[in-house]
């Protein structure tokens, strides 16, 4: 997958504009730092579950309005989801606090993953 793009399983809704694959060796795990750079991502499988890390952006994410933060300050991988889609969807936890580098966490259970080809979007496999 070159360039994609990143859907709400349950509505469809955009999630993100254009990504483009970053490889391991791109990102810096510095505390207080943004680990992956804009508009990058990264297919992560080393927690328990297969993930897909975004550098912290706004995209078209919106605040979990259920207080899913917890951290002492900002937000920690405590496995909540605290960004939702526009039509209210959890779909990712934004990690940000001082213990840690600061990305965009998405559960591919979640989301639908579309490949940008010459004739606009597709699903990838």
């Amino acid at each position: 997958m070159e360039t994609i793009k990143l859907y709400c399983k349950k509505c469809s809704v955009a999630l993100t504009n254009d990504l483009t694959k970053i490889s391991d060796s791109e990102i810096t795990w510095l505390d207080e730092r943004n680990s992956i750079p804009e508009n990058r991502y990264l297919i992560s499988s080393e927690s328990d579950k297969a993930t897909l890390l975004l550098a912290i952006d706004t995209y078209l994410l919106k605040d979990n309005p259920i207080n899913r933060d917890c951290g002492c300050c900002g937000n920690s991988n405590n496995g909540s989801y605290n960004k939702i889609c526009a039509n209210g969807h959890e779909v990712a936890t934004r990690i940000d606090d001082c213990f840690t580098g600061f990305y965009i966490e998405f559960d591919l259970n979640k989301i639908i993953i579309k490949e940008k080809n010459k004739d606009g979007y597709a699903y990838a496999k």
